[in-house]
């Protein structure tokens, strides 16, 4: 007697087969699934050829390959998808370093001369001896001690980088590695549905705390901090209460502070606030289900200022391996964060790699929470 449900699951995983081996062969962009490696052929990516991105388990269509520089003979490459989307890639490490399918890519009107010193410091050379940051639309004179500063950030950038991939590597080969471990807001479609188009320009800190003081009225219950259905412009200037519009961690804690004790917050310890966080105090605060706001500096002109942008993380990956006696290692942290402007930039993927933090801010849960 013919088993038609066997019969069935036969043929369905026959063509899941035939589609992964489309979807993986059938293009010039190829994918590992063995060791979650990445393979480019960059002189045959054409538009519209389809890859599978692993991470938003997803297909997009290839739009632009383009190459991005530094100031150490360092090459990243960068695809744009097809309408929209990117990945920053590494080569030489095999290391995936932005990656979002929602977001445009920061070079995506702009072809040649392309620099890249990590998440956010999106550069391009002009003609007048001088660099372009292309999100904030300020310039960078190539004296030479602005070129050895470019110069030690590259280089800074791809030691993190080759780090991370000789771990991974080593874990590889002594079979070491264990499944990746997740940490994930419990209601994570709070923040990352979160609407901030047409906020207030430079005061992305505020914007920032907004999405997390948000965050506890609608999934800690405190919704004596903030009854609105959506977040709105108003509840940022009602945090940031006339202070300047630039801000840094300890104003930021200060100002939610100010915000909670004037709507009667009763925990005791309302705000955590650490300078140069390491990425376990990251994971180890999302898997308390508590969003965190991280300061992530630029590359800035040499004035005596401080250039950064708030985000905040709202997911955290990271790789594992066990090494003697059981003892755990974790490395290749990739941050989940909301950007704090438009409906489009709510969830692009970050390797920790890439960043230069100068602070974090989170809210306690409770009064004995510290």
């Amino acid at each position: 007697m013919i088993n038609f449900k066997r019969m069935f699951m036969f043929l369905l995983l026959f063509m899941i087969s035939l589609i992964s081996i489309y979807i993986v062969d059938g293009s010039h962009f190829f994918r590992y699934l063995i060791d979650k490696k990445y393979c480019f052929d960059y002189n045959n990516i054409s538009n519209n050829d389809l890859f599978y991105n692993q991470s938003y388990e997803k297909c997009v269509k290839i739009g632009n390959a383009k190459e991005l520089n530094d100031f150490n003979n360092n090459v990243y490459h960068l695809i744009e998808f097809n309408p929209v989307g990117y990945i920053i890639y590494n080569d030489d490490y095999s290391m995936i370093l932005e990656n979002s399918i929602e977001a445009e890519s920061p070079y995506k009107n702009y072809s040649n001369n392309l620099l890249y010193f990590g998440f956010l410091n999106y550069f391009y050379i002009g003609s007048d001896n001088c660099i372009t940051n292309i999100t904030d639309n300020y310039t960078i004179e190539l004296n030479d001690s602005n070129k050895e500063r470019l110069k030690y950030a590259s280089s800074l950038l791809d030691d993190r980088i080759k780090s991370t991939s000789k771990k991974k590597s080593d874990a590889s080969n002594l079979k070491s590695q264990l499944p990746d471990e997740y940490a994930v807001l419990n209601s994570q479609s709070t923040i990352t549905m979160a609407n901030t188009t047409n906020f207030f320009n430079n005061n992305c800190g505020y914007i920032s705390g907004a999405l997390i003081i948000y965050y506890a009225a609608n999934v800690w219950g405190r919704s004596y901090l903030y009854s609105g259905y959506y977040i709105s412009n108003q509840l940022v200037t009602d945090i940031q209460n006339g202070r300047p519009g630039s801000s840094n961690s300890a104003n930021l804690e200060g100002a939610l502070n100010d915000y909670m004790n004037a709507h009667n917050d009763p925990h005791s310890a309302k705000v955590n606030m650490w300078f140069n966080p390491a990425a376990h105090t990251i994971f180890d605060r999302v898997e308390e289900d508590k969003p965190v706001v991280i300061y992530c500096d630029l590359i800035s002109p040499i004035n005596g200022n401080q250039i950064s942008h708030s985000v905040v993380v709202h997911k955290v990956k990271r790789s594992v391996e066990t090494l003697f006696f059981g003892i755990r290692n974790h490395f290749d942290y990739v941050l989940s964060v909301h950007m704090g402007y438009g409906n489009d930039h709510n969830n692009i993927q970050v390797a920790f790699d890439t960043m230069s933090i100068s602070g974090l801010v989170n809210l306690h849960k409770s009064s004995d929470d510290l």
